[in-house]
């Protein structure tokens, strides 16, 4: 609300008032900038009857830092010249601590929204390249197959191969359309066995078509290993050998 100011007296001289006003700053050049705003002079370049009141803030010690706000109106004027004027001082703290508060909030939800697109348009880039290699392999598998109609075990291994290609690209796309998994930037790694033996299978199979374009040879060899039966993300590690391995091809 309108605070009184302490220390000065409810009837005197403007002049001294300024002065005892500017006392009370301990920045000298604030109290002075306070001081020359409530002047007569100023008061009357800004005030008319087209503008009867202008109001600025200010910071003021009081022990701790306080915001103030002056209003000044005119009450009565003559020949366009204001002639009595009321200044009111309001504490206007409370008001400038929820400003801040409010615009601290705005500029936290626009970095959170910006975190947010760039963890999605960072995903859906690797996702892109991550979905290339599975739909070529089936690609692949599909015309091996058109061109072997009559070689059965042919079409059926062919079939086995898109089928491992076309859940790997399933469970990719899933992720996709999680949206809440890239908004968050988080993937939560799940916990299933698998044989290396057929991850392995699996990779080549879904290599094996862009090798095969690019007229590569690839040679596969195995040794040390302790346990064939793991657990883990098969989903990820697939995804970190396919980058490798497609990256190697190109």
């Amino acid at each position: 609300g309108i605070v009184p100011y302490i220390g000065v007296e409810s009837r005197g001289k403007y002049s001294e008032l300024l002065k005892i006003l500017r006392g009370f700053y301990t920045d000298k050049e604030e109290g002075e900038r306070v001081c020359t705003g409530m002047s007569p002079t100023e008061l009357r370049k800004h005030l008319s009857d087209e503008v009867p009141f202008i109001q600025f803030e200010y910071i003021r010690d009081y022990g701790e830092t306080t915001w103030e706000k002056i209003t000044a109106i005119q009450l009565s004027s003559k020949d366009g010249v204001a002639t009595k004027v009321l200044l009111a001082v309001e504490d206007v703290t409370a008001l400038k601590e929820e400003e801040k508060r409010r615009r601290k909030a705005l500029i936290d939800a626009y970095h959170a929204a910006e975190a947010a697109n760039n963890a999605k348009s960072e995903f859906l880039s690797r996702m892109s390249h991550d979905i290339r290699t599975p739909m070529n392999a089936i690609i692949g598998m599909t015309a091996i197959a058109g061109t072997h109609l009559d070689d059965k075990e042919r079409v059926l291994d062919c079939l086995s191969k898109i089928t491992v290609s076309s859940r790997h690209l399933l469970a990719l796309i899933n992720d996709v359309l999680d949206m809440s998994k890239i908004e968050s930037g988080k993937l939560k790694l799940s916990e299933e066995e698998f044989k290396l033996s057929e991850l392995i299978d699996n990779l080549l199979d879904m290599v094996r078509p862009s090798i095969h374009e690019r007229r590569h040879e690839f040679n596969v060899n195995i040794k040390d290993i302790t346990h064939e039966e793991v657990i883990g993300d098969t989903l990820r590690i697939q995804q970190v050998f396919i980058n490798i391995m497609s990256n190697a091809v190109k």
